[in-house]
């Protein structure tokens, strides 16, 4: 990502711009590149959340194994201190899951009306 933000930098800094109009097209560009980097932050942010959380409920699982019981096609456990445990991990990985679905779909949306602006279709970058 970075070798491509240079060269984007360097592609406006070769044009044969007047100086103020490549200061003004510099500017430009790094604005829209912190829009475009906290939105992608966040959504980098929103999935290590995701995979953590998942982790921390599939090694709970491991360590609790012996409580989980299978009966019938439906998962019980008697501990009422590991079910309680095990529910609390599920509503994290659930609030997790949630956060990373809405990240992505704001990145998603701040991608197509960029490109829309931009007047470039998805195909043309590889999107669709």
């Amino acid at each position: 990502m970075a070798e491509i933000v240079n060269n984007l930098r360097h592609a406006i800094e070769i044009t044969n711009w007047s100086a103020s109009q490549k200061a003004e097209g510099l500017a430009g560009f790094e604005r829209g590149l912190a829009s475009a980097m906290e939105k992608r932050s966040h959504l980098n942010d929103a999935l290590r959340h995701y995979v953590n959380s998942a982790d921390d409920l599939y090694a709970y699982t491991g360590e609790h194994h012996s409580d989980f019981v299978l009966d019938n096609g439906h998962i019980s456990i008697a501990d009422p201190v590991v079910l309680a445990g095990f529910n609390s991990k599920i509503r994290q990985y659930n609030a997790y899951r949630g956060g990373l679905l809405r990240a992505k779909d704001d990145f998603t949306r701040f991608q197509t009306d960029l490109l829309k602006k931009m007047n470039v279709g998805g195909k043309d970058v590889g999107l669709q």
